[in-house]
Formats: structure tokens, sequence, C-alpha cells
């Protein structure tokens, strides 16, 4: 059932007017102007692929950094390589407010006390994600769920213990193949074995697919020192 992208809460936002990962492929041509929405590995994944594409991108987010999740000097160097691709950052800035004008869209910034206004073609929102459980019966069923996902124990049993969850409905940071495909296995393996496997041995690897692309498996440098 996976998830997809939470509803767009934004200012001045048209929710039909504005493009998700899950809507890009509504795309009929390319955007000449083109706004990213975010800072995380999909908002950079796109950003610098429709920067390659020859569309003029501006990606907006409120953190200093791309890819804040990651390894600094990793994320360095994808952001050196993005700004090389000419994609324009706007790091560190407040919620922008969108404003209709015409067919274009303008995107009003504020970065460190100064305000500015994109006119872009087309905007693209790299937000949270949401699990697809509704319209499931999982109330019928006795499988519990809040607004994170399905609730699963380290075997990833849900309430009802002879059904098992596995991937993006279980939570956001499950969302990507890498993780649905370990916990799916997990899943499998425990719904068919009477020797299961516990959801934290698992070291699921991660891949961000720009140039370069930045893979990653176990805790960054970060993690590790807020764990000592």
């Amino acid at each position: 059932t996976g998830a997809a992208p939470e509803p767009i809460e934004m200012d001045g936002v048209d929710q039909n007017a504005c493009l998700t990962v899950d809507t890009l492929t509504e795309l009929t041509e390319l955007p000449r102007r083109l706004a990213v929405i975010g800072t995380g590995a999909a908002a950079c994944q796109w950003a610098q692929a429709f920067g390659r594409f020859g569309s003029q991108v501006h990606l907006i987010g409120r953190d200093r950094t791309i890819l804040p999740c990651q390894d600094p000097a990793a994320a360095a160097m994808v952001q050196a390589q993005m700004e090389q691709d000419d994609v324009r950052l706007h790091l560190g800035c407040r919620e922008p407010l969108i404003e209709t004008m015409g067919n274009l869209q303008g995107v009003v910034i504020e970065q460190d006390g100064q305000k500015g206004k994109l006119l872009v073609d087309k905007i693209l929102f790299c937000g949270p994600w949401r699990p697809n459980t509704a319209g499931l019966g999982l109330e019928t069923a006795g499988v519990a769920y809040d607004g994170r996902g399905v609730v699963v124990d380290d075997w990833l049993r849900t309430t009802a213990p002879h059904i098992f969850a596995a991937g993006a409905v279980c939570g956001e940071e499950f969302v990507s193949p890498q993780a649905a495909e370990a916990t799916a296995r997990l899943a499998v393996h425990n719904a068919l074995c009477l020797m299961g496997w516990k959801l934290d041995r698992l070291v699921i690897p991660c891949c961000i697919y720009t140039k370069p692309a930045v893979a990653q498996v176990g805790l960054t440098r970060g993690a590790a020192a807020d764990r000592q």
C-alpha cells in the first residue's frame, strides 16, 4: 500500500497547480523555470536532474545546507556539483509564499531578512510522506496504526499477530527502495519461519541518486557522536 506525499500546506498554494514526486509523470514538456521546495534527497535528485535537462532550477529550503541528514562532507560535495550545474540554491529561507500570476507562479522567499520573488513555470514540492492506511479496514482486522503508519514490533508483526507489515506503510524511515526491500524480506521470513529475525539487526544501506551519488551504510559520524 506504500505511502504518498503529504498534502501541501503553504500560503497561496493551488494543490492542482503544483507538482509532487508522484505527479511528475503528468509533465508533457520540460518546464523552462522550476522551483523545488525542500533540501532532502528527493529535492536534490530532481533539482539536479531538471537542471541537467536544461531547466532553470531554484532549490528553496529552510535548512542552511542541502541533505541535512547526511554526512556533511558528502553533502558539501553534492552541493558544490549542483552549483556547477547552475542549480540556484536559496537556503535558510522562511516558508515561502506562493502567488499565481497568470500562467506563472510567483515564489516569495525571505532569506536573512531580505525578501525576493522568483517567477517560475512549475513548483515541485518534496515534503514528507504519509502512509496509505485509509480504506484498508485495519480497524476491523485489529491492526493498530497512527499518523506515522502501521504499528509493528521488532519482528514486523502488527497488533494482529498473524499480520505483518513492511515498507513505507510502517513509517517515513522505510520509504526508500532499499528499506522497503529489506523490511519486506524480513517480514516474509518471519511470517514463514519459526526462528524470526529482529528489525534492529538490519543494517539498511541507502543511496541518493545525485551526481556524485551518496551511499551510506550504518551511522553517520554525527549520529555516532550523539550516541557516545
